[in-house]
């Protein structure tokens, strides 16, 4: 069966202290248990305050870490990543910049 990871990011620090990161999760949850998949939380893949404008995030930050955690196989083929929404993963250009990440 696939494993679901979680990816939160917000860009400023002073996010921290709204409601970003507890709506992100609860709508990852709510998928999650509508899909019936199992959520794996061993990987810390949140980008807190971590612009994503130039790629940060998938250079230096959390998501940087689950695409190293796809090269060495511990993501599997068929395991999925869930984010609130595509801006999350990438500001860059879509088309350019953000689904080769994928």
């Amino acid at each position: 069966m696939a494993t679901v990871y979680s990816y939160l990011r917000f860009s400023r620090p002073e996010q921290m202290h709204g409601d970003s990161q507890r709506r992100q999760a609860e709508k990852t949850k709510a998928w999650v248990a509508q899909s019936k998949l199992t959520l794996d939380e061993s990987l810390d893949l949140r980008d807190l305050g971590v612009s994503a404008f130039r790629g940060k995030n998938a250079k230096e930050g959390a998501l940087s870490h689950f695409l190293a955690a796809i090269d060495s196989g511990r993501v599997k083929p068929g395991d999925y990543l869930v984010l609130e929404n595509l801006d999350r993963l990438s500001r860059d250009d879509v088309f350019t910049k953000a689904l080769p990440l994928v």
